[in-house]
């Protein structure tokens, strides 16, 4: 399986909250989050795209225009009922 490659869009977003984000050590998770260099929580699960990757194959044209939003409302509804940590920080950092 491919390494999952944190975008900027992500660490922008991260360092606007104080947060870090490294790539995460439990093979499971795409990242790991940080703040203050002290580990909070992994996030992502591989084998899974997310917003600023649906975002970045739209640039490519490599799906069409808007189908970014689409996966995005999708996860939101389906993850609506996730408020603890992980899932706020996901719906954070992975899709807005």
């Amino acid at each position: 399986m491919e390494t999952y490659k944190i975008l900027q869009r992500t660490k922008d977003i991260a360092s606007q909250y104080g947060l870090q984000v490294k790539p995460a050590k439990n093979p499971k998770y795409k990242i790991d989050v940080y703040t203050d260099d002290e580990f909070i929580e992994s996030i992502g699960a591989t084998g899974y795209l997310d917003f600023p990757h649906y975002l970045l194959l739209e640039e490519q044209g490599k799906v069409a225009r808007g189908y970014a939003n689409i996966r995005k409302k999708l996860y939101l509804h389906r993850h609506k009922a996730d408020n603890n940590l992980r899932g706020v920080l996901a719906k954070l950092l992975l899709w807005s």
